[in-house]
């Protein structure tokens, strides 16, 4: 089997599924963690049947000694991608959403490097609280009790200045890696409430159909491993200023351990819970067996112990070995000599002898005979059924014989025989024709051949009398053997009552509890007696009926009627027996209730029920035997488990460690205090919950020492250290789009240096996107020098402002204009006024499209002028807004165009001054036409 998919579609348990033998076969059996539609006693039924199959075969299995790095190969790696739909972000559009009103368009993203500016208070956490809030339907802020009172963030999702009319929605856009486009929308259906556990409802719908809850998840599973990829200011330092077992939560997805961690957990059978699996016999003999134990001395329980390891040959002249030679020891049985039926017998005198000092009539009023099955067959209706049918058939035979025989008188029978005789020396002949008659006196051939058959058959008629009659005397003698059974069993079952005396003198000398006992059986005995009169008077009469005459004279209507009366009364005996037993027990459990009131008493009365049952204790043995033995499976299971988790844990360490110790060195280099590594401690406790400690190297030049980082870490390392989790987490889960709001708090200028040329590089890899919200302008410069030469459709720079009436907008920034613009002047610097030219025009072609639009109409797609010339945006609508915003402006404006393009018309570019001219007057037009703000 190599191909079975664990009911959890867990990677870890699809794997040990299929590992051969009984690891396989267990890790099948376990449903999941949170199921609740299978058999919840699943392990109990495996252990029962783990058990019972040990009984049958003994030896134990190997438990499976495969590599685990072979086994877990594809499990345990570095690099674990969880995102089955890797995306990248196109435009977002947030609608009455916290600071957003109503934005006329989308918000365009198209870029790998999306920069969004924008003073304090202006938006940036609403546009990526947008983005979180679309993605899993809530804040990170209302969910963290250090953010506030849950009252204050009342209705924190919807904008407070919202039309009655209008409604809460965030729409995006999005690409797979195959350029598929599709879109998402979240509708708000109600806002968060004052209690602290209010949760936000929203519908969420794909390409504008609504998905149900589950829907939802499986899809955003897809696409982000429902983790949103937003790194916010007020979740900066989660991961670090996390308890240790919080810190597991977020990297759970890559941990991915709740399913065997669950199954690690529930593996365990122990000895307190050994007693929930009862042989199918019960246990009643264990049970006995280990109140024996607790009961006898300390220096007698060993060698009791070690007959329960004995093996299944020797199990049982053990167990008799062992009782016998603790009867010796503690019940006064001096002769060694005493086979194990003879101790026993001998015990069973001195308990006798004990429970007559309390009740001396005890063994004379108990009954000799047992309630089996054996006895009630023989009580029951049909039981003389056949007897009584054979003696009618027979009685009827042997009457027809006797009238038959009644024709034939004793000298006939006397000549039948004599012919015999004479046949057997030959003076008559066999088969004459005619012969005299040799006992005649005449010579007179009168023995003719009929005569001769004639005499012969006399003889057979008194034969077959003959047999008729012991066939019926059997059935007769056999009918009667079973009358003295019944009366034999009845006598048994209901003894004759003791002389007035006796009782007497018994009951006068014993206690309140077991005279009243005794009182109570002698009554039911009496009238038990009187109940069976009937019994008793058919039994003789049927008896009587049956030997006290000749079987000729029996009368067979007469012993039918008595059997019938006998039949009437088997059901009767039966009942009083039932109803003496019941009062005799309750006799004899008040008499030993005050036997037992000497605990040597109460130790021989296990003792008795152990020895009277030893084939029950043998099976016993060999079941508890075997209910070790799956539990030592099931330990060894349970470490397998535990290693397997242990080494997927380490790799998952190593992975999170390494890739937060190179973010980390990427902007730190600091020389004191350092970060050095997640650890892991080894896990215990109830569902082996995991932590995830972070501990700093502290070097002081002379030697290093290991500490947990909190206790040493400034706040710049404490933020620096929740990216370098947050970025490592992201890139194992395989986030191909990152969100980043104000991600350099506490930070300086060197390390935005070291945050753009080092770890940008690295979270946009080949085919990320990463987007970028900031209100710093130094970082947004050290951004813009870094990535400005990149291409329009990689560095995308943004603006965010927010005014009174139009709420949170977001347009295309004027950065790239001014970065252009700033290339041309280094162009000059260098000589090359060709480039620089070039460089001028693809400003003044930028600044076009930021003027159309910030003010043409609206739905503008600037993308349709990514290959257009300057010339043609100043005639399709730029010429019109820049006479009307800055008129001033329009003759210089056509001018500089001009002389960008001389130098594409084979004429030679115009001179240095001229240039810087151009560049200057851009530059001061940009404000004038409020581009960016």
């Amino acid at each position: 089997m190599n191909d079975y998919v664990h009911p959890t579609n867990d990677q870890v348990l699809n794997v040990l599924s299929n590992v051969e033998g009984i690891i396989g076969q267990y890790v099948r059996r376990y449903p999941s963690k949170n199921r609740t539609d299978v058999n919840p006693r699943w392990l109990e039924d495996w252990f029962l049947e783990r058990t019972k199959y040990l009984l049958e075969h003994p030896e134990l299995v190997e438990i499976s000694s495969t590599n685990l790095d072979e086994l877990l190969e594809g499990i345990i790696i570095n690099q674990v991608s969880v995102v089955k739909r890797p995306v990248t972000i196109v435009s977002l559009w947030p609608h009455y959403f916290r600071g957003f009103k109503n934005p006329p368009n989308p918000t365009n993203l198209t870029g790998k490097l999306v920069v969004i500016e924008g003073r304090n208070s202006t938006g940036k956490t609403s546009l990526a609280e947008a983005f979180e809030w679309l993605l899993n339907g809530q804040l990170v802020r209302r969910s963290f009790s250090d953010m506030g009172d849950a009252k204050e963030l009342e209705s924190c999702i919807g904008n407070q200045l919202k039309p009655e009319d209008e409604q809460t929605w965030v729409e995006t856009h999005f690409l797979t890696t195959s350029d598929e486009p599709f879109k998402i929308k979240r509708l708000l259906i109600q806002d968060y409430g004052k209690e602290k556990s209010s949760m936000a409802e929203s519908e969420f719908y794909v390409n504008d159909k609504m998905l149900n809850r589950q829907e939802e998840e499986t899809f955003l599973d897809e696409l982000f491993a429902g983790i949103p990829p937003v790194l916010m200011q007020h979740s900066l330092r989660t991961f670090v200023l996390s308890t240790p077992r919080q810190r597991r939560d977020y990297f759970e997805r890559l941990l991915r351990l709740d399913e065997i961690a669950d199954l690690i957990e529930k593996t365990v059978v122990g000895d307190a819970r050994l007693i929930e699996f009862p042989s199918p016999l019960g246990s009643v003999a264990w049970k006995a067996w280990e109140d024996l134990k607790a009961r006898v001395p300390q220096e007698y329980r060993r060698p009791l112990k070690r007959v329960e390891q004995s093996s299944r040959e020797s199990i049982t002249p053990d167990t008799e070995t062992a009782l016998t030679n603790l009867a010796r020891a503690l019940f006064g049985i001096t002769d060694t000599t005493l086979s194990f039926d003879e101790t026993k017998r001998a015990v069973e005198l001195i308990q006798q002898q004990k429970r007559a000092i309390s009740f001396p009539l005890l063994e004379a009023l108990r009954p000799k005979k047992t309630i089996d099955p054996q006895l009630l067959a023989l009580f029951s209706e049909k039981s003389t059924e056949q007897d009584v049918n054979d003696l009618e058939k027979r009685h009827q035979v042997l009457i027809e014989t006797y009238k038959a025989a009644e024709k034939i008188g004793s000298t006939q029978l006397i000549i039948s025989q004599t012919l015999e005789q004479l046949s057997e020396i030959g003076v008559v002949v066999e088969k004459a024709e005619n012969q005299s008659c040799p006992m005649c006196e005449y010579d007179t051939p009168t023995l003719t051949q009929e005569r001769i058959n004639k005499i012969r058959s006399w003889q057979p008629i008194q034969q077959a009398e003959q047999d008729a009659e012991t066939k019926y005397l059997s059935s007769v003698g056999e009918l009667i053997i079973k009358i003295n059974e019944f009366v034999t069993a009845r006598e048994g079952l209901i003894p004759d009552p003791p002389i007035e005396s006796e009782w007497s003198e018994a009951v006068n000398c014993t206690s309140d509890p077991v005279k009243e006992a005794a009182s109570k059986c002698g009554m039911a005995l009496q009238g038990c007696i009187i109940s069976v009169k009937t019994f008793d008077e058919v039994c003789e009469a049927l008896i009587t009926s049956l030997s006290g005459e000749m079987p000729r004279n029996h009368e067979i209507p007469k012993i039918k009627i008595h059997i019938a009366n006998l039949n009437a009364s088997l059901g009767i005996v039966i009942d009083k027996a039932h109803e003496y037993l019941d009062n005799f027990t309750a006799l004899e459990n008040a008499v030993g209730k005050q036997a037992r009131e000497d605990p040597d008493y109460n130790l021989r009365e296990v003792w008795l029920s152990l020895v009277g049952n030893i084939d029950g204790i043998t099976s016993d043995f060999l079941w508890e035997q075997s209910k070790k033995k799956a539990q030592e499976e099931l330990e060894k299971i349970r470490l397998f488990l535990l290693a397997t988790r242990e080494k997927i844990i380490e790799s998952r360490r190593i992975a999170f460690s390494d890739g937060m110790t190179g973010i980390w060195r990427k902007l730190r280099s600091d020389p004191y205090s350092s970060f050095s590594r997640l650890f892991i401690p080894p896990a215990k406790g109830k569902g082996l919950p995991l932590e995830i400690e972070i501990k700093a190297i502290l070097d002081d030049g002379t030697r290093q020492i290991e500490v947990d980082a909190l206790r040493v870490f400034s706040e710049s390392q404490i933020n620096i250290l929740g990216i370098a989790a947050f970025a490592t987490r992201s890139k194992l889960i395989g986030h191909r789009l990152i969100v980043l709001d104000d991600p350099v708090q506490s930070m300086d200028e060197d390390h935005f240096k070291t945050f753009c040329g080092q770890l940008l590089p690295e979270l946009l890899g080949e085919n990320g996107q990463v987007i970028i919200l900031t209100h710093n302008e130094t970082f947004a410069r050290e951004l813009s020098f870094a990535w400005g030469d990149k291409d329009d459709d990689y560095y995308v720079t943004m603006s965010i402002d927010h005014t009174r009436k139009l709420g949170c907008t977001v347009e295309e920034g004027s950065r790239r204009v001014s970065e252009r613009l700033k290339r041309a002047d280094k162009y000059v610097e260098n000589g090359d006024l060709e480039k620089a030219w070039l460089a001028v025009r693809r400003a003044v072609e930028r600044l076009y499209t930021l003027i159309r639009i910030k003010h043409g109409e609206q739905g503008f797609d600037h993308l349709s002028w990514r290959n257009a010339t300057a010339e043609y945006m100043w005639k399709q609508g730029v010429k019109d807004i820049v006479s009307a915003k800055a008129p001033d402006a329009t003759k210089r404006l056509e001018e500089i165009v001009v002389m960008t393009a001389a130098a594409a018309h084979d004429k030679m570019p115009y001179g240095a001054t001229d240039l810087t001219n151009a560049t200057s007057f851009v530059r001061q037009l940009v404000p004038k036409l409020k581009i960016g703000g």
